[in-house]
């Protein structure tokens, strides 16, 4: 498994685990929430996998993940 192997599944772990944190948040609200740390987890996961699909040359993807990244930038911004 190379670095950027390593990379692209760590995004995938943190984006994964985003659910677990809007999960017990809401459980804890008694209603639906996104806390600030599902949007940090989503930010940077699609960072990272901004940089596994540009390393492996598939630029329509990271073009994507640029897109996503606005977006959860703005969430944040948002959030505060």
């Amino acid at each position: 498994m190379g670095v950027w192997d390593v990379v692209g599944w760590t995004g995938n772990a943190l984006f994964f685990s985003r659910f677990f944190v809007e999960w017990i948040a809401s459980e804890r609200a008694k209603r639906s929430v996104a806390p600030r740390a599902f949007w940090w987890l989503s930010l940077v996961a699609t960072i990272l996998f901004a940089l596994y699909t540009n390393a492996i040359g598939q630029p329509f993807l990271t073009g994507a993940f640029a897109i996503n990244t606005a977006i959860y930038s703005r969430n944040l911004f948002v959030s505060r």
